[in-house]
């Protein structure tokens, strides 16, 4: 990540840190500071994370496949330039199996995702803009930014039910056969 965008992230979370800060409603402040900052930044982390490992196995399944056709260059009869070229292609094949199977771009993709629409949401709730902006009660504007942050937690939680329903039942099925 570039200095550049470091800077504008952090001066990000330093205008919401002061947006928060200034927030009369301790309640609201409460959640905010308990809640949804610190699942922002497990979203960040684990963002941070998964694009990391993807990049490195991606970056290296590149490397080994590249290396196959310049090993085969002095394959001649040689059984250990063989075996290795075998190993090359076969470490291909596995790391390629474990980033579908970890689904590492998608779960960057997703937890980063889901920060900037919770990120979003609080932008809006400050601002008085987006669903916030036609709101003039301060009761009703907190209880709609804790209901919709709740919302858009609880949709990641079901979402991973489901992916542990799906791999739960199909390993039943397969017990079953």
């Amino acid at each position: 990540m570039g200095k550049a965008n470091i800077k504008t992230i952090n001066e990000r979370n330093e205008s919401l840190e002061k947006w928060v800060e200034a927030l009369t409603n301790e309640n609201t402040r409460n959640y905010i500071e308990i809640r949804v900052i610190p699942q922002m930044g497990y979203y960040s982390k684990a963002s941070r994370k998964y694009k990391k490992k993807y990049f490195r196995i991606k970056i290296l399944i590149i490397v080994l496949g590249a290396m196959i056709p310049i090993a085969t260059l002095f394959c001649d009869y040689s059984i250990f330039i063989k075996a290795f070229i075998a190993l090359l292609g076969a470490s291909v094949s596995a790391l390629t199996a474990y980033l579908e199977l970890e689904n590492s771009q998608a779960l960057w993709q997703s937890y980063r995702a889901k920060r900037e629409q919770i990120l979003s949401l609080l932008m809006w709730y400050f601002t008085d803009t987006g669903i916030f902006a036609d709101i003039s009660d301060q009761k009703i504007k907190d209880r709609m930014m804790i209901e919709t942050c709740e919302q858009y937690l609880s949709e990641e939680h079901q979402y991973w039910k489901e992916i542990s329903g799906k791999a739960n039942g199909q390993e039943k099925k397969e017990e079953k056969q």
